[in-house]
């Protein structure tokens, strides 16, 4: 239970499903050209399974995130208590609250991935932690390069991780 609870069971859950559907011979092929157009799809599948477990938790991370926004005095205090948000989350959580701010932008606003980048959520990830299989990683890039680089805060290291890959 306590694997499930910590995200890596969603985590390697959503990895196996897009390594299996991407390697099915009857995926169509312009869908593979566009690496973030097929995690979109695999993203909305996976989020219509998972509905009960996974999208609640999410919807109850934004609206303390919107919170914290609208209630800080300033900006310092924000990101304060945006970090003792973030440090209750485990690095597989916040793997898949990359994933799920830009992926529940079909159904909602970008005011998710904003709050995200403004608080500079994956600012102590690794790129390993995000493309842990490599099988994925020209997937997991397009999504990180869909994040404004002040998500990743001072985090040179992995910024420079995702230019890479995005420019193989």
């Amino acid at each position: 239970m306590w694997e499930y609870a910590s995200g890596s069971y969603l985590k390697n859950k959503f990895h196996n499903q897009i390594q299996e559907a991407y390697s099915d011979d009857l995926i169509n092929k312009s869908i593979l050209e566009d690496k973030f157009l097929y995690f979109k799809n695999e993203f909305n599948e996976f989020n219509n399974t998972y509905d009960t477990t996974f999208k609640y938790f999410f919807i109850n991370l934004y609206q303390i995130l919107k919170y914290i926004d609208t209630y800080a005095e300033n900006k310092e205090s924000g990101k304060e208590y945006a970090n003792m948000l973030r440090a209750q989350l485990t690095k597989n959580e916040l793997v898949l609250l990359a994933y799920n701010a830009i992926g529940v932008q079909n159904f909602t606003t970008k005011n998710y991935q904003k709050l995200v980048e403004k608080y500079e959520f994956f600012e102590h990830l690794r790129y390993e932690d995000f493309c842990d299989n490599p099988n994925l990683i020209a997937i997991n890039t397009s999504v990180l390069q869909k994040y404004q680089a002040s998500a990743f805060g001072s985090n040179v290291k992995l910024i420079e991780e995702i230019t890479k890959q995005s420019s193989e």
